[in-house]
């Protein structure tokens, strides 16, 4: 069955004030359960107050060589001993290897991808036998790529 869920992005949060986040994110749970980041965003340190909503976080394989020092620097800027659900951000480049190591990680209660194409999304299906668990696609109404 498929699931059509959402996550608040947070990409620009630190352009907000503490009123503004601490009232995005207190509200947060008529609309949605999850928050969105990513290991470069750079913003997870505003992010350690909101306890009660789940996690959703990217790493990018360009960051591979130091995928150690930036998991467990994410997690204490979080203040979480585990993200809910991580994210490979793009299957440009070779992603292979972060998927490897990500999907034996078990700071990572779920695994999934970002921005794949449908050939990255087999390609993952043939390395470890099943498809991704989940599939975050963008949707902007800025940009739209339908393929």
């Amino acid at each position: 069955m498929i699931q059509s869920e959402f996550a608040i992005g947070t990409y620009e949060i630190n352009l907000m004030t503490n009123e503004e986040r601490d009232y995005m994110f207190n509200n947060l749970t008529t609309v949605s359960k999850y928050i969105d980041t990513a290991v470069n965003y750079n913003n997870d340190y505003l992010l350690s107050n909101y306890k009660d909503i789940q996690i959703i976080s990217k790493l990018a394989p360009c960051h591979f060589e130091s995928y150690e020092f930036l998991v467990k620097n994410h997690l204490k800027c979080l203040q979480r001993d585990y993200i809910d659900i991580m994210l490979i951000h793009s299957d440009r480049g070779e992603w292979q290897p972060l998927a490897e190591k990500m999907v034996n990680d078990g700071r990572f209660r779920h695994i999934g991808v970002s921005n794949f194409s449908v050939e990255g999304i087999k390609e993952f299906r043939r390395l470890f036998g099943k498809f991704p668990e989940y599939n975050e696609i963008e949707i902007n109404p800025r940009y739209v790529d339908i393929e």
